[in-house]
């Protein structure tokens, strides 16, 4: 049994978008008044789209901040990192674990650890300021692997409102020509706006 972790291939694309969304349904089905029905087509998969496009909008065999866990040649999870980590003009250090994910029959064997490790690895690498994450309420085993692996908790952020459905975006934005422009700098910006109150953050041990 052999663990890989390689820069996710363009050809593993469609089964990371299967994974991605079966793990925003189900956070939607916890936090339906925190992720917006079509949220979906706007955000996680504006994300993975621009993960494998380079900085001039290019198609890349490869992606830089996608990185998946291969057992015997077979994907069996990946982890995603923040596009902007990788884009020398933003030279921004506070790097973002946008997305992670084992598949079920083969958790608990390691998979989490080796993606881990190589983030750990490119974050003293890069001299990245920190990792972050952001975990909903209630969804404690993600929080005790953060935790396992070396993850402190860094803040709450609290809310106040409605448990119903949350508002879709405008449909003006769905439909636009281009979505790209307008959903990777909405994405970024969330992301960005998180840190402020981000539950999981892991320093480099070198700082």
């Amino acid at each position: 049994m052999t663990i890989r972790i390689i820069p996710a291939l363009r050809s593993l694309k469609p089964k990371i978008e299967k994974l991605c969304q079966k793990t925003f349904a189900e956070h939607q089905a916890r936090r339906p008044y925190a992720i917006l029905e079509n949220s979906y087509d706007l955000l996680p998969q504006t994300t993975i789209d621009a993960a494998f496009r380079g900085p001039e909008g290019l198609s890349l065999k490869t992606s830089p901040v996608i990185f998946a866990a291969t057992l015997d040649d077979v994907m069996v999870g990946y982890i995603q990192l923040s596009r902007h980590a990788f884009i020398p003009q933003f030279n921004f250090q506070h790097v973002i674990i946008s997305d992670i994910h084992v598949v079920a029959d083969h958790r608990g064997i390691g998979i989490g650890e080796h993606l881990f490790d190589r983030v750990k690895s490119l974050a003293d690498q890069h001299e990245w300021d920190g990792v972050t994450a952001t975990i909903w309420a209630g969804n404690t085993a993600s929080q005790r692997l953060f935790e396992k692996y070396g993850f402190q908790p860094n803040g709450v952020n609290l809310r106040h409102g409605p448990d119903r459905q949350a508002s879709n975006y405008p449909e003006s934005l769905k439909a636009s020509s281009d979505t790209y422009s307008y959903a990777l700098p909405l994405s970024l910006a969330v992301n960005v706006a998180v840190l402020t109150f981000i539950l999981i953050k892991w320093m480099t041990a070198a700082r």
